[in-house]
């Protein structure tokens, strides 16, 4: 018992919080406003000066890429993503070429040095995967039938040909034209209250059964984020200021499809499309990451990592990640100078994100994550109450109602 006393309680440590984001709250808790801010405008000052300077070294390297991986990194700053990583040490080494080269979706993983270590080997190899081929993507192309609904058909094809015409996919191409030991996967729609979500089967396929990973992709949830809004509030407390916070979310644009795929793994990433004019299965190529492959998860969350990690080792930022959101907490003084900081920081790195709606980070709103928003009241407690998104169904989720019972439970006993 006098050992668990000197543990404490569970709600006072802060496991899941990274190192950079807890000194960045420690930071920004014991320096002067303008302080802060000085220090931001110097970093990102200097990062744009720095652009202009790489800018030929820039073109020089995108000109080596054949031209559909172009256009899905033309907005990236590659040449000053290798430069910070370089300078302020990041242990993700490799991180800017391996975006340069493009992503592969078969094989090894390779190693971030940032991600927790998990071993989940593949169960297939990537021959066995091509010798299976000709017969199993003849066996697919008759298996992509209509979903059963004229408007969910509809309404994948049309996001199809959207996604052709931002170049995430190409085709549709003849099936003839498809090489013996390529790869089809399945794409078939998800209605998720009213909207279609498409779904490429890659596990179908089984291009994921010949992915061994390393690591385990981690993220930010909410227990994690709860724990940055208590430290940054007693970080404050310690300091002698006000603990009130605001907090604000912002997702990156389409995340995976801002990845390319790798020439050699091109060939894995034929998708077999069901049209509803022609009533048969189009081909297609994609040349983005698409959002069912096992190995387009490591490789974002490697770059979303790398956004949250220079955000608070340099601007002095701290923000949460949770997959393609940032969730992000400040004093009302430094409100909109965090807001425009982060939002400039992603620019200047060439990373599209929400700027319209709910997904956009405006100045006078309470956070809006995926699926609810943070609260924080009775500070000196550090009584947490959770309120919902303002979604269709106007319901939070169970797990949020059985959090704030509890959070209403303790807040009583104590």
């Amino acid at each position: 018992m006098s050992q668990a006393v000197a543990v404490g309680h569970p709600f006072m440590v802060f496991s899941g919080l990274p190192t950079e984001v807890k000194e960045a709250c420690i930071q920004v808790a014991e320096s002067e406003e303008f302080v802060v801010i000085n220090n931001r405008c110097s970093k990102l000052g200097e990062w744009r000066r720095l652009s202009k300077a790489l800018q030929q070294e820039e073109m020089a390297v995108k000109s080596g890429m054949p031209f559909d991986r172009r256009k899905i990194l033309e907005s990236k700053r590659l040449c000053l993503m290798r430069h910070i990583i370089q300078e302020e040490q990041y242990e993700d080494r490799d991180l800017a070429l391996d975006l340069e080269k493009g992503f592969s979706l078969v094989g090894e993983v390779p190693r971030s040095n940032v991600l927790p270590e998990k071993l989940l080997p593949a169960t297939i190899t990537t021959r066995d995967l091509t010798q299976n081929a000709k017969k199993a993507n003849l066996a697919l192309r008759y298996m992509t039938r209509s979903s059963g609904s004229e408007d969910l058909d509809q309404k994948l094809w049309e996001k199809t040909q959207l996604e052709v015409s931002k170049g995430w996919l190409a085709g549709p191409i003849d099936w003839d034209c498809l090489p013996d030991d390529a790869t089809v996967s399945r794409r078939f729609p998800l209605d998720q209250s009213g909207k279609v979500r498409p779904i490429d089967d890659l596990k179908q396929s089984q291009v994921n059964a010949t992915v061994t990973s390393f690591e385990q992709a981690t993220v930010d949830g909410p227990d994690v984020i709860s724990a940055f809004a208590i430290f940054f509030m007693r970080c404050l407390q310690a300091a002698g200021k006000n603990t009130d916070l605001l907090g604000r979310s912002l997702d990156l644009a389409s995340a995976y499809r801002q990845l390319a795929i790798s020439d050699d793994s091109l060939k894995h990433s034929f998708l077999s499309v069901y049209s509803p004019q022609s009533k048969k299965a189009e081909l297609f190529s994609q040349i983005a990451l698409p959002f069912g492959s096992r190995t387009a998860v490591n490789a974002f969350i490697r770059c979303a990592r790398f956004l949250q990690w220079v955000s608070a080792r340099c601007l002095k930022l701290p923000v949460s990640c949770y997959f393609d959101d940032f969730v992000v907490f400040s004093t009302p003084g430094l409100a909109n100078n965090t807001q425009a900081a982060l939002c400039l920081m992603l620019d200047i790195l060439g990373w599209d994100f929400g700027r319209e709606g709910l997904r956009a980070m405006k100045s006078h709103d309470w956070l809006w994550p995926l699926v609810f928003s943070l609260i924080f009241l009775d500070v000196p407690t550090e009584c947490l109450r959770y309120a919902t998104l303002k979604s269709e169904s106007k319901r939070p989720p169970n797990c949020l109602i059985r959090f704030w019972l509890l959070v209403l439970w303790i807040k009583r006993v104590r």
